[in-house]
């Protein structure tokens, strides 16, 4: 089964391109110190025997997602996947002087002129609003997405997202299903203390999802995948079942160097 996985730094297989500066090499080293080799939970998809062809760019917006649509196979297979995780709708998309694609979030950091950063830092306010309290975004681009995966249909879709609040917008939408954080799931999982990498260690102020939330991520995905039917996942009582049970008697395996 080939799996094509689309999203931003939460699919970004980031362990296989750590910088040391930042905090994902810092905790890749700090695991390799103690011996331990992370995996990304497509790692675990491939370890499984899935065909893993990640799409995901750390840092994108849903605009940068909507994209990569564009690179998934067109030879369709019977037995093709798409999983997709949505990004925060406060990031835009912005031509540098070399015409070049740049990814704004609601910082703004990447811009250097003070007004035009100003900009989009009150615009991020405005998009994650528009999201959240039923503007355009909400009316419009919203429905889109649902549009753009529906045409997918013939894939299976599975959409998630890290970002909590948006939860709320698609969790009654055919083909989401909640993320590991969720609290109908984090209860079961046995290290749901530490799924992210700042709760692991906390000297790292990163959201990221650690060793832990990959491994669990990659079960309540793989118990998705299996599930023979349906499309609103979160509407199946029998569904969320097996993934809480999944998450409960799963433990992560050792992954020595």
């Amino acid at each position: 089964m080939r799996l094509f996985l689309l999203g931003d730094s939460f699919t970004d297989n980031l362990y296989a391109k750590p910088q040391d500066d930042l905090n994902i090499g810092k905790y890749v080293k700090k695991l390799s110190d103690l011996g331990i080799k992370p995996m990304w939970f497509s790692d675990y998809l491939e370890q499984w025997g899935y065909e893993v062809h990640n799409l995901g760019i750390a840092g994108a917006s849903n605009y940068d997602i909507v994209n990569r649509f564009a690179r998934i196979n067109k030879n369709f297979k019977e037995g093709d996947r798409i999983i997709i995780n949505w990004s925060s709708f406060s990031r835009h998309n912005w031509l540098d002087s070399n015409g070049e694609n740049q990814t704004v979030h609601n910082d703004a950091t990447c811009i250097e002129d003070i007004h035009i950063r100003k900009f989009f830092v009150e615009q991020s306010i405005i998009r994650e609003k528009s999201v959240t309290e039923g503007g355009f975004l909400a009316t419009s681009f919203v429905p889109f997405l649902d549009y753009l995966v529906d045409v997918h249909s013939k894939y299976r879709p599975i959409i998630w997202t890290p970002f909590v609040n948006l939860e709320e917008i698609f969790q009654d939408r055919r083909w989401f299903c909640c993320n590991i954080e969720n609290p109908i799931f984090i209860d079961k999982i046995k290290h749901g203390d530490k799924l992210i990498i700042a709760k692991e260690f906390p000297d790292l102020t990163d959201r990221h999802y650690g060793r832990y939330g990959n491994f669990y991520l990659a079960v309540l995905l793989k118990t998705v995948l299996e599930y023979g039917s349906g499309e609103y996942y979160m509407n199946d009582k029998d569904l969320i079942e097996k993934i809480s049970y999944n998450l409960t008697n799963s433990t992560i395996p050792d992954t020595p160097l």
